[in-house]
């Protein structure tokens, strides 16, 4: 991806937005600390809204869920490769996702949720 000026997470983000066609508008900037960086997704995001229609063919999404692991998955894997010092590790530096309201990332129409505490995993999600 092409840009100029400083590398933000925003930019990173909004490339994968304008790649995919998808919407990952943020509700508040990234915040970035010492134990990693926290997104906070607006409530209009496909994450919370659904895939954009049409959709685009090389990122089609046959699922909700398969659309919010993705999005989810590829925000964490771009921030991490985008922020990681030369000769760091990429999955030490870790990634937070909540609601506005700094409340907890809820997917109520998918029965899935994650805690505040913990850092992003799919594979920690609780299912309702």
């Amino acid at each position: 991806m092409a840009y100029e000026g400083e590398l933000t997470a925003e930019l990173l983000i909004q490339g994968i937005a304008d790649l995919t066609g998808w919407d990952l508008t943020l509700a508040e900037p990234v915040i970035s600390g010492k134990g990693g960086m926290s997104v906070c997704l607006s409530s209009k995001s496909a994450l919370f809204a659904g895939p954009p229609d049409p959709q685009k063919d090389e990122f089609h999404m046959y699922s909700w869920e398969q659309l919010a692991e993705t999005i989810l998955d590829s925000i964490q894997k771009t921030l991490q490769m985008g922020f990681t010092g030369e000769g760091g590790s990429p999955d030490a530096l870790d990634i937070w996702y909540y609601m506005e309201g700094e409340q907890p990332l809820n997917l109520p129409e998918l029965g899935l949720s994650w805690p505040l505490d913990q850092p992003y995993q799919w594979e920690s999600v609780n299912r309702q």
